[in-house]
C-alpha cells in the first residue's frame, strides 16, 4: 500500500512536470498558485476520504450518479445495442493508456482497465468511461454474492475504481475541442484559428488537471 502511495506521489510529480514541459512560457508558470491549487487539492482529498462526513457525502453523489449511470446505460442500449461498449481500439487504449493509470497509483493488475477507462474518456466522453467502469463494478458485485464464479467476469479493484473515479471526471476530450471553437468561436468568430491551435493543448491540461486529482486521491487511499 505504501508504494502505491509513494507511485501516486511520483505520479503527481510527473505530469505537474509535464505541463511545465507542454508550457510555451514556461517563466509565466504562477508556481506560487499552483502550490496553492495542489494543496487546497489536498485538503478538499482529505476531507472527502478521511472523514466520516467526507465519505458519507461521497457515498451519496455516487449513489446519485450511479442512478444517472443506470438510465445512460439503458438509454444507450436502445440507441445503440447491447453490444454498444465494445469497442476495436481497446487494446490500444490499454496499451497506451496502462502506464498513465500505472502513475496515478492503479496496481499494475487493473492497469490494462483502467487504461481502457481513460482512453475511452479521452477519444469518445467521460459518461462512456464511466459507463464501462459500472460493468466493472457491477461484476464485482456478482463475484462477490456468488453469482458468478471467480474470475469468470473483468473486474475492478476499490483502490482503482476510486482513482479512476477522480481521473474519469473532466471535460477533456476530443469532442470538447469542437464544442470550444463552435461554442466561444461563435463569440469571437475572428479568433477561431486562434481556438483552433489551442485546442489540443487545453485538452491536454484539463487531463493532466484530472490525472492530479488521482493522484491525490490515490496517496490518501
Amino acid at each position: 500500500m505504501m508504494t502505491e502511495r509513494m507511485i501516486s506521489l511520483l505520479g503527481l510529480g510527473v505530469f505537474v512536470g509535464m505541463g511545465y514541459l507542454f508550457s510555451t512560457n514556461r517563466r509565466a508558470i504562477p508556481w506560487h498558485t499552483v502550490l496553492w491549487g495542489i494543496g487546497l487539492q489536498l485538503i478538499l482529498a482529505i476531507f472527502i476520504l478521511r472523514t466520516r462526513v467526507g465519505l458519507a457525502l461521497f457515498q451519496f453523489l455516487g449513489d446519485r450518479i450511479n442512478t444517472f449511470l443506470n438510465y445512460a446505460d439503458a438509454g444507450s442500449k436502445f440507441v445503440f445495442g447491447d453490444n454498444f461498449s465494445e469497442h476495436f481500439l481497446e487494446w490500444i487504449f490499454a496499451d497506451l493508456m496502462a502506464p498513465v493509470a500505472w502513475l496515478m497509483g492503479v496496481p499494475w493488475g487493473d492497469c490494462a482497465r483502467g487504461g481502457i477507462l481513460l482512453g475511452k474518456k479521452t477519444i469518445l466522453n467521460e459518461f462512456i468511461g464511466y459507463l464501462d467502469m459500472k460493468v466493472l463494478m457491477d461484476n464485482a458485485r456478482k463475484i462477490a454474492s456468488v453469482q458468478v464464479a471467480a474470475g469468470s467476469l473483468p473486474v475492478i479493484s476499490e483502490r482503482a475504481k476510486v482513482i479512476a473515479t477522480y481521473a474519469l471526471c473532466g471535460f477533456s476530450n476530443i469532442g470538447s475541442i469542437a464544442i470550444q471553437i463552435g461554442g466561444i468561436g461563435g463569440m469571437a468568430p475572428n479568433r477561431q484559428g486562434d481556438l483552433a491551435r489551442l485546442g489540443i493543448r487545453a485538452m491536454i491540461a484539463g487531463s493532466l488537471a484530472c490525472f492530479m486529482t488521482a493522484c491525490i486521491a490515490g496517496m490518501l487511499l
